[in-house]
């Protein structure tokens, strides 16, 4: 994502509001808030690893956090590796 930006300001920024936004699940961890929508985001996956680390979690949830987190790790390397490509080796990103 920082390959992206040309400032540190500008970085700060989008990455404040794309962290601010995988950051809501923890709302679901400490019970404040809950819904079923915070299963599409990676921090859930890996809240559900850490509770089974210490509780009984059920096997169901265990396998959906391990694949869900695989499939992210994947597509974020997708991502990053076009962006890498796009804005720092061909440097035909936005001017």
């Amino acid at each position: 994502m920082a390959s992206r930006f040309k400032s540190l300001n500008e970085y700060s920024v989008y990455g404040g509001l794309s962290i601010s936004l995988v950051a809501f699940p923890i709302l679901d961890y400490f019970g404040i808030v809950q819904s079923p929508l915070f299963f599409f985001l990676p921090p859930t996956a890996s809240f559900i690893l850490i509770k089974a680390a210490y509780q009984s979690v059920p096997p169901w949830q265990i396998g959906y956090a391990v694949l869900f987190l695989v499939l992210c790790i994947g597509a974020a390397g997708l991502w990053a590796r076009r962006w890498f490509y796009k804005y720092i080796i061909y440097q035909i990103g936005e001017n």
